[in-house]
């Protein structure tokens, strides 16, 4: 009789604890409801200013951040969210926190170009090119048509309007195509710093072989700048003119092809390109926007 006293005690005290420790989770997950959707308004706000209809606010940014950092508590294992919580913390100033977050995101879906591509874009930004050229290796290898089937149904969710719909999606086709050539020079910049002609000469028929992609010239000449390396002279001057078919004003691509064809013993050829190179106009440089690629977490959309 003792004994199962002892037995019904025990039992009781364990039955207790464990209605205590669920009761407390209940509340903690209602309280994070109520916290989520008092925050809402401010994750809608990160949406409408990466479309650029708002202005920078970085307390909306600060309460947005808080709401995607709880929402995985309830809705576990969202890449997006991770994302949107990088996309917040990168605006405030927070790099490591949004380094961190793009990590979480990218390791729940490793098909999410924007997070190695906006971990390259930070890691860059704070000068350290070897963690940023091998995100960018990630981006180009995963490429972009995962986000671009993400975007169409963010589009479907988000838009009444079709022509509104196709515009949207259009414009992050535009951002996701400059992101991989960015991406895609990065890396061709790191592999000539390390002699690695052959590797580029593969990237960029990969890349070309692909079809829509920016910045075609360019990628054309870093591919005859690796031919001429390997002494593949016809193949590099092939390239050239094909970047200098892209761009009539490739003053680069004109003095490299004439020095190729100088070496060569084409003199008169050689001084045509010199002549070229001298006529084309000076172009500035045009620096890219290297802006963060936002992918709104479908759940949030709202009908606009």
């Amino acid at each position: 009789m003792k004994i199962l006293k002892i037995i019904f005690n025990r039992m009781f005290f364990i039955y207790l604890a464990a209605y205590l420790a669920i009761n407390a989770s209940c509340d903690k997950t209602k309280a994070d409801y109520k916290v989520l959707n008092w925050l809402r308004g401010s994750a809608r706000y990160v949406n409408d200013y990466a479309d650029g209809t708002g202005k920078k606010d970085l307390v909306s940014f600060y309460e947005a951040s808080e709401y995607y950092k709880k929402l995985p508590r309830v809705m576990p294992d969202l890449p997006f969210s991770f994302g949107a919580l990088g996309y917040c913390y990168y605006q405030l100033g927070d790099f490591k926190r949004s380094k961190e977050a793009y990590q979480k995101a990218a390791l729940r879906n490793p098909e999410f170009f924007g997070a190695y591509y906006n971990l390259g874009l930070i890691y860059s930004q704070e000068g350290k090119e070897k963690e940023a050229s091998d995100y960018f290796k990630k981006a180009v290898s995963t490429g972009v048509n995962s986000s671009l089937r993400y975007f169409v149904l963010a589009a479907e969710k988000q838009f009444i309007d079709i022509v509104r719909r196709k515009e949207w999606v259009r414009q992050k086709e535009k951002e996701l195509v400059g992101a991989y050539s960015q991406s895609v020079k990065n890396v061709l910049a790191g592999l000539e710093a390390k002699g690695q002609f052959k590797e580029i000469i593969y990237l960029s028929q990969q890349v070309l072989k692909a079809g829509d992609i920016m910045d075609k010239d360019v990628i054309c000449f870093y591919a005859g700048k690796a031919a001429y390396q390997l002494k593949g002279y016809k193949q590099s001057l092939e390239y050239f003119n094909t970047a200098i078919d892209l761009n009539k004003n490739y003053k680069e691509a004109y003095l490299e092809a004439g020095r190729l064809l100088d070496e060569i013993g084409k003199k008169d050829l050689a001084a045509a390109y010199f002549k070229k190179s001298e006529e084309a106009v000076n172009q500035e440089p045009i620096e890219p926007k290297r802006n963060l690629i936002f992918y709104p977490p479908i759940y949030e959309l709202g009908r606009r």
